[in-house]
């Protein structure tokens, strides 16, 4: 009976063992949080550039807070933007679709510290270039 209570025991402390370390894998470390647009907007580069250069482009927008993608006018689907680490890239999935009349932000979240030394953005499959960093501070 002790041998017994000594198997059931060392198995309930496995399976919290196992519980403990699994629950760590099903969570992003980064994703991204859709914000108001204003606060990064109004900043020397969005007010001096003209509108038409800005049209349809990405831009990185760094500041004390976080880090900041801007989708100025492009067409992306709000359903179908992701990102995910891979070999410490940052790599942001966006696909286009429909009309480009409005301008989305996305806070990069890091729920644990910064897991990525670069960023890519994929527009619809392939690799495109931010067209400026712009650094706030």
């Amino acid at each position: 009976m002790k041998k017994f209570s000594k198997i059931i025991g060392i198995f309930i402390l496995m399976g919290i063992f196992l519980v403990g370390c699994n629950s760590n894998l099903d969570k992003k470390s980064t994703s991204l949080k859709e914000v108001n647009i204003s606060s990064i907007k109004d900043n020397d580069y969005f007010t001096t550039t003209p509108k038409e250069e800005l049209v349809n482009k990405a831009f990185l927008v760094e500041n004390s807070s976080g880090q900041y993608i801007v989708f100025y006018k492009m067409n992306i689907d709000k359903e179908n933007i992701s990102c995910d680490v891979k070999n410490s890239i940052l790599q942001i999935n966006v696909k286009t679709s429909g009309n480009a009349e409005n301008t989305y932000a996305y806070k990069i979240i890091n729920s644990k510290e910064k897991n990525y030394e670069s960023i890519n953005l994929i527009k619809d499959g392939e690799e495109v270039a931010f067209s400026s960093v712009i650094n706030v501070d």
